[in-house]
């Protein structure tokens, strides 16, 4: 059994930048010469990100993802699974987290970095905000045309709050606090 280890360095990863770190696992009970250590970025309906590094001194594997690369990676939310492999292939996952991936707002073709969800989010909050006062009404979000009342415009909120959250790494229901 591999000691535990904090092999997750970062959770916030910039598109369209290098990626530059290393990770130190003296800790472990063994000596990692002629392993490798690879992270799997994996988010829904995007073929997995891998990245690998040996390791280069003792237990030191250092990462090095260039710019280059790093443009073509899709923004949102993933989840991270580190695993070494010992030269005899024998893998063994020391853990999982998750990691935001944001926009390179350089890169061409990128004008708005907000994922669907949050961009049919806002339509709906400017529906809501628009139409105060009112109890049905046509609404256009995105490209499609509708009439909602206005618990159907909270209904689809509620809906696109919750995947909103779900892509920030956050609960779908916060703490609520209440002033007496």
């Amino acid at each position: 059994m591999i000691e535990s280890v904090s092999v997750f360095k970062n959770n916030v990863y910039q598109a369209g930048d290098d990626w530059l770190f290393y990770i130190n696992v003296d800790s472990f009970s063994l000596d990692t010469t002629g392993y490798t250590l690879s992270y799997v970025f994996k988010k829904q309906g995007l073929a997995p990100i891998i990245i690998t590094s040996s390791s280069v001194a003792g237990n030191i594997f250092t990462f090095s993802i260039p710019a280059a690369t790093t443009t073509a990676y899709k923004a949102g939310l993933y989840t991270i699974s580190a695993f070494l492999t010992s030269p005899l292939g024998i893998k063994t996952t020391l853990g999982y987290s998750e990691a935001l991936i944001k926009a390179d707002l350089t890169a061409e073709g990128v004008n708005d970095p907000r994922s669907p969800n949050k961009k049919a989010l806002h339509d709906i909050e400017k529906c809501l905000a628009d139409g105060a006062g009112s109890d049905v009404q046509e609404y256009t979000i995105g490209s499609t045309t509708m009439r909602l009342d206005r618990k159907g415009l909270l209904d689809l909120r509620a809906f696109y709050m919750q995947r909103v959250r779900m892509e920030d790494g956050k609960p779908s229901i916060g703490s609520v606090y209440f002033n007496l």
